[in-house]
């Protein structure tokens, strides 16, 4: 370990991991490694959300409220033609004058992504599940503003497998797929959409909209064009979203989904927000439902963060993400292992000797 406090190193492996798709957030990072008195912004977050890219939507939040600050011209999507020399001097003089009120926010919110690009996995993971025929019931655990509840709604194309959904939607996604992964070869007809979130956000909500926008990497055009389209989506395909924690709450979604079609609960890279107490209670009640009722499950988690859920052994410890399907039908529980797969969803392999 070197000098830099624990907060600097998490920045300096961000800026390393994020670097070649996202290298405007990357120079953000490498600012914050270099300066403890930026980092130490981190020193302010719950235990469980002291992650270098909260103080980063955190600043990003702010420029979105002031397009006209200096900082503005560095950011992608907000300045027509962004700076790119240096943005340190920049980034601290933004800081420093809105300390307080960035103390604030990082004390008090938490990352709220939904990449609607994840639906591509979820989307074959439902279909490795092999619900019966007749309306799904989607449960969307960790929803944020249930983006992801209107994956019927998104155009897709798998690579190789074709494509599938209305090839008029605005929400275009690409998967690629890996030797041997399945693609699916229909969308499922969807009964109810049903989301549960400490702090969920309405599609009508312009304010918590900004924080969902302050989340996305500023220089990751695609991922904020798609945002916005799913918003446009979800203002007219209705979904309930409901306050809640995501172990208390399920019995009772999963219950009202079941009275419109085959519930189907599903979430991605939530549960690692949770302590492991709690990761273990959740896996406890679905397992506990499932054995009372024909239920289906899909995630997109890391391993290595939510090592509690039942990852195939290739892939245990992996911080990759990997896509998993467990089926419920009769009491008995059947366990599906897709591979491992990019965050966003670009692309979904098997992992190397998966054990099925």
């Amino acid at each position: 370990m070197s000098d830099r406090t624990v907060h600097q190193e998490r920045f300096a492996e961000l800026a390393d991991f994020q670097r070649a798709r996202a290298p405007f957030s990357a120079s953000l990072c490498d600012v914050f490694a270099r300066r403890a008195d930026l980092a130490s912004l981190m020193d302010h977050a719950h235990a469980d959300q002291r992650l270098p890219a909260l103080a980063l939507a955190a600043v990003h939040d702010t420029v979105l409220a002031e397009p006209g600050c200096e900082l503005a011209a560095w950011y992608p999507g907000i300045a027509a033609s962004p700076r790119t020399d240096d943005v340190a001097d920049a980034l601290a003089s933004h800081v420093a004058a809105r300390r307080r009120s960035l103390e604030e926010t990082i004390a008090t919110r938490s990352l709220q992504t939904n990449d609607v690009g994840r639906c591509g996995l979820l989307l074959a993971a439902i279909a490795a599940a092999e619900p019966p025929d007749g309306p799904n019931a989607l449960v969307d655990v960790g929803c944020s503003a249930g983006l992801n509840l209107r994956l019927d709604h998104y155009h897709y194309r798998y690579e190789p497998g074709g494509e599938l959904g209305p090839p008029d939607s605005a929400v275009r996604l690409t998967t690629s797929l890996g030797s041997g992964v399945p693609a699916p070869v229909r969308i499922p007809t969807i009964g109810v959409r049903i989301g549960i979130d400490r702090d969920p956000v309405e599609c009508t909500d312009d304010a918590a909209l900004r924080w969902l926008r302050a989340c996305i990497w500023p220089d990751q055009s695609d991922r904020r064009e798609r945002f916005e389209a799913a918003v446009a989506i979800a203002r007219r395909v209705p979904a309930e979203l409901r306050t809640g924690d995501a172990v208390d709450a399920l019995r009772d979604a999963v219950r009202d989904a079941g009275d419109h079609g085959h519930p189907v609960v599903m979430h991605s890279w939530v549960l690692n927000y949770l302590p492991p107490r709690r990761r273990s209670a959740f896996v406890a009640e679905i397992d506990r439902l499932g054995r009372h009722r024909d239920l289906s499950w899909v995630f997109a988690e890391a391993p290595a963060e939510a090592p509690e859920l039942p990852h195939g052994q290739r892939v245990a410890q992996s911080d990759l993400t990997a896509v998993t399907a467990v089926a419920w039908r009769s009491g008995a529980r059947t366990v599906y292992h897709l591979g491992v797969a990019h965050p966003h969803g670009y692309w979904l392999r098997a992992a190397v000797g998966e054990d099925g």
